[in-house]
Parts: C-alpha cells; sequence; structure tokens
C-alpha cells in the first residue's frame, strides 16, 4: 500500500462477523466481500458480532481465518480486521499471517504489536469512541486525546454514543480542529445516505459502515447487505470535491 498516494475519500463496509459453524462464517464473509467489491467499496472490515452474543460472535480464531481467507482471494481489495480483543492476546497470530492492511481499534493505544512486521499495516484507533472512557471529551482534555491517538494511527476514528447512532457534528469539528491538517479521520457509526454529505463537508476521509447498509438477517443470523445502499453511498462519498 502506498501511504502517499491515498484518495482522498475511502469507504470500508463493515462485516459483522460470527462463529465458522460448517463453513458458513468464510461462506458468509467471502459473499459479503464481493457485494461490497462489485459495489464500489474500496474494503471491508471484520469485526465480531457483539450484537448477537458471546457464543456467536467471532472468536480472535475466527478473525484470523477469515482475514487470511480474504486476503488469499481479494488481493487487491483491502481488508481490515477489528479483534474486539486487547492487542497482546492476539499479537503472536497476528504476526505469523499475511498482514491486514489496516487494523480498527477502538482504544486510543496498539500494544504488543511489531509494527516494523505490520509497516504496511494502517491504524484506526479510536478518538473519543463509544463505549470507551473517552468518549465524552471535550475541550482541552479532548486535544489532548486527540494529538495521542494522532501520534500512533494513520486515521484516528470517531464514532457516535453507541452502535448505529450518529456521531454529533459539533464533536466532529471539535475533533478535526485538534488533528493535523492532513491527517485522515476516520467515523465507524451511524451513517447514512442521508448524513454523508455533512461529514465529508467537516472533513472526515475514512468511513467505516455497517448498519443502514444491510437488507437482512438470514436464517443462520448473518447480516446480509444491501447491493444498492453499497453502491448508492460509493458513489455519494467518492464524488465529493472539497
Amino acid at each position: 500500500m502506498n501511504k502517499n498516494n491515498l484518495p482522498d475519500r475511502r469507504f470500508f463496509v463493515v462485516i459483522h462477523t460470527l462463529i465458522d459453524h460448517l463453513g458458513y462464517g468464510v461462506n458468509h464473509v467471502v459473499e459479503q466481500t464481493v457485494v461490497a467489491k462489485e459495489n464500489g467499496a474500496d474494503g471491508v472490515i471484520l469485526i465480531p458480532d457483539y450484537a448477537k452474543g458471546n457464543e456467536k460472535k467471532a472468536t480472535p480464531g475466527d478473525q484470523l481465518l477469515y482475514l487470511g481467507v480474504l486476503k488469499a482471494k481479494f488481493p487487491n481489495f483491502l481488508i481490515g480486521v477489528n479483534f474486539l480483543e486487547h492487542t497482546h492476546k492476539i499479537a503472536t497470530e497476528l504476526h505469523s499471517i499475511p498482514a491486514p492492511d489496516f487494523i480498527q481499534t477502538d482504544g486510543a493505544r496498539v500494544n504488543s504489536l511489531d509494527i516494523e512486521k505490520l509497516s504496511e499495516t494502517e491504524f484506526f484507533c479510536g478518538v473519543a469512541f463509544k463505549y470507551s472512557k473517552n468518549e465524552k471529551l471535550r475541550g482541552e482534555p479532548l486535544r489532548v486525546h486527540c494529538n495521542e491517538v494522532s501520534a500512533i494511527a494513520a486515521a484516528p476514528t470517531t464514532s457516535g454514543t453507541a452502535t448505529g447512532v450518529s456521531a454529533d457534528i459539533d464533536k466532529i469539528k471539535e475533533i478535526r480542529s485538534y488533528l493535523p491538517e492532513r491527517k485522515r479521520l476516520g467515523i465507524a457509526s451511524g451513517v447514512t445516505i442521508e448524513n454523508a454529505k455533512t461529514y465529508l463537508e467537516e472533513g472526515v476521509t475514512d468511513f467505516l459502515v455497517a448498519t443502514s447498509l444491510l437488507d437482512h438477517v438470514d436464517e443462520n443470523d448473518f447480516d446480509i447487505l444491501n447491493p444498492e445502499k453499497v453502491l448508492e453511498l460509493s458513489e455519494l462519498i467518492h464524488s465529493y470535491n472539497s
């Protein structure tokens, strides 16, 4: 990945992953990645589907399996992962497989990872992220927090207050004001075709989207994307001129 020649705006489809029961998990991530790729997304990110319960959400082992499969099947498509685990728990395994194109972590720190072995991996680290102790930071504490995250993250990434909840625009403006001018800014919740342009206007560069793109949940409890929704949001984000 040439980090000096990244597109101005990027759109990543979030795939919520379940355990790989009878191979259904692998089939699901492959099928949904095809939908994302064919409808203009820049890549996908795999996140365990915690909303379905601990007994169903993908384990770190499942996530590593899915990551390896997608990297092999889609070599020219960006594949990211969020383990929803502290990175020290998966560091050894992560260093022994093809590196993800990016890692999202809801926290502000990346511990126990050998960055030299992941030199081509971007880090999307949470800034004032949902469910974290930093979510409500504003003013000087938020400025300090943004500086800390910006030092380690290619794309500091914020969110609304909960999954599927849109981020407050004033929060976006404040975070953007604390980041270096050319620093990327990601958003990872509540993005819709109706509000994406507003976020674009405030300097968001990377969109990680799931809820508003879904069509239905299938008989095996997997989320299924709506291709038309993926294409519509992709075209809006990629056609934007600041």
